[in-house]
C-alpha cells in the first residue's frame, strides 16, 4: 500500500516542480529613469489616490513618481492632444 502511494505522489511532485521552475524570458536588469516610492503596493495606491483628491489639477509632472514608464508616457500623449 505504501509503494502505491509513493509511486502515484513521486510522479505527481517532479510534475509539479517541473511546472514552477521557469527561467524569465529576459533578464530585466535595467535601471528606471523615474524616481519611485517608498512603500509596497496598497501604500502607493492610496497616496496616489490621496495626492489627486488634494490637487485636481492636471499636471503630470508631479504624479510621475506614482507611474510606470509606459504609463506616463500614454498619460502625457493623451493630455497633449486628441488621440
Amino acid at each position: 500500500m505504501r509503494y502505491k502511494v509513493l509511486a502515484l505522489v513521486l510522479p505527481c511532485a517532479l510534475a509539479l516542480s517541473a511546472c514552477t521552475t521557469v527561467t524569465p524570458a529576459y533578464k530585466d536588469n535595467g535601471t528606471r529613469s523615474g524616481p519611485c516610492i517608498e512603500g509596497g503596493p496598497d501604500d502607493v495606491a492610496q497616496k496616489f489616490y490621496d495626492y489627486q483628491v488634494q490637487h485636481r489639477n492636471s499636471d503630470l509632472t508631479a504624479l510621475r513618481p506614482y507611474l510606470s514608464d509606459g504609463l506616463a508616457k500614454l498619460l502625457k500623449r493623451r493630455a497633449s492632444g486628441p488621440v
